[in-house]
């Protein structure tokens, strides 16, 4: 995610900035909807759980360091599984 903080891009980068982040945003919550629609997804308020999901995703480069254990590969697999398994319908729900 762009640094956006106040002054830090030129008005027209950050509106740029900000114009796509808030479609990318939209289209998690469109996601989250079709999933709770199609019964695949629990019932949650795709608006907050879209911001916990992006959340995870942009504060990863707060603490993750390349010389690490883990590979990126292996850390995207282990919070994709943790953030989506919160919001799998189970399958008697499902039929």
């Amino acid at each position: 995610m762009a640094v956006l903080e106040e002054g830090a891009l030129s008005p027209k980068h950050y509106r740029e900035v900000v114009r796509r982040r808030d479609e990318y945003e939209r289209s998690i919550r469109r996601l989250l909807e079709e999933g709770i629609a199609s019964k695949a997804f629990v019932d949650v308020n795709p608006k907050i759980v879209g911001f916990a999901i992006l959340g995870a995703m942009n504060w990863i480069s707060k603490w993750y360091r390349p010389e690490g254990d883990l590979r990126p590969k292996e850390i995207a697999q282990i919070l994709s599984n943790y953030l989506v398994s919160g919001l799998r319908q189970a399958q008697s729900a499902r039929t």
